[in-house]
């Protein structure tokens, strides 16, 4: 599983396309991935899988995380949902997300947005959004 991790946030390590970057944004990028690992993993312990969870960094522009160093608590609330509809005692939700998720991607947009397709939720971030965690449970919730 860390393995599967690690490869994903590697790539994305490395992803922002549109100029070199600076030492800053990569270890702004490289500290963000680290904190989103973290609560991978405690989603995947919850919900019994080996999914991975990645930031589309090409996504971004430079100013969204050099001047918004909390990209990872935006991207994690995706799966704090997921976490949480894993721990219901019905154990629907686990079994429905461990069929149906194979991978997470958090990208940022215009609107929040959810998608999910062919295994791969696509969960778009912006900044103004509020009650994250309640709009993938209802996403979830309605199309799982």
């Amino acid at each position: 599983m860390r393995t599967v991790l690690f490869s994903a946030l590697l790539l994305c390590t490395f992803a922002n396309v549109g100029h070199a970057q600076t030492l800053k944004e990569q270890q702004i990028q490289k500290a963000q991935e680290g904190y989103l690992a973290s609560a991978s993993t405690s989603f995947n312990e919850a919900c019994g899988t080996e999914i991975p969870v990645s930031i589309d960094w090409t996504s971004f522009k430079s100013a969204d995380y050099t001047t918004n160093y909390g990209i990872h608590s935006y991207c994690s609330q995706s799966i704090s949902a997921m976490e949480s509809m894993c721990g219901e005692d019905d154990g629907l939700a686990k079994k429905a997300i461990a069929s149906k998720i194979k991978k997470v991607v958090c990208h940022m947009g215009a609107e929040r947005s959810a998608k999910l397709s062919d295994g791969t939720f696509d969960y778009t971030i912006n900044f103004s959004s509020a009650n994250d965690t309640d709009f993938v449970r209802e996403f979830l919730g309605e199309n799982l």
